[in-house]
């Protein structure tokens, strides 16, 4: 029973610190400041093979950050929407797509793959890689980065796969 109670208290913190569920307007075209980040992906996240994965190895493609929670109602409509469109349309060709879970366990994001019929990279990450790229604080959280140019998008909330599209110059491409 006190496990029960202590494993409460621990979800409750989590998602009270990352504000899971909040719609906040996204900051169109906020750059993060690049005196802190540079012009690569910077930090690790573990993914669902126990592989640790270095964000500035990813190469020279777009890629798509969404830090998720995998007690957030919100980010959970989110993956199933991006997975719903990615089962019709196949994985994006576009950029690189990748849900990071802040602060959980791997067999987390294992369940969070599974239960979402996701195709594309899942992990679990740290809640200061989170606050890094993040500084609402608060899931979901979506990041686009460009090569060469930093973060180029940042949203809180969720966002439509249309708006995706837009920022990242579309699925397909």
């Amino acid at each position: 029973m006190e496990l029960i109670k202590s494993i409460s208290v621990i979800v409750i913190f989590f998602t009270a610190l990352l504000g899971c569920g909040k719609n906040v307007s996204y900051i169109e075209n906020k750059i993060i400041d690049q005196n802190v980040l540079g012009q690569s992906l910077q930090g690790v996240y573990t993914d669902t093979d126990g592989n640790i994965i270095d964000l500035d190895q990813l190469g020279d493609k777009v890629t798509v950050l969404i830090f998720a929670q995998d007690t957030c109602q919100v980010c959970s409509e989110e993956a199933t929407e991006l997975s719903a469109y990615a089962k019709i349309n196949g994985d994006p060709k576009a950029f690189e797509l990748r849900h990071l879970l802040v602060g959980s366990y791997i067999d987390d994001a294992i369940d969070w793959k599974l239960s979402h019929q996701i195709t594309w990279s899942v992990g679990t990450t740290t809640v200061d890689l989170f606050k890094m790229y993040c500084p609402l604080q608060q899931v979901p959280c979506l990041v686009v980065f460009k090569p060469n140019m930093g973060s180029t998008f940042q949203h809180t909330g969720k966002l439509s796969i249309e708006q995706i599209k837009k920022e990242t110059g579309g699925w397909e491409n």
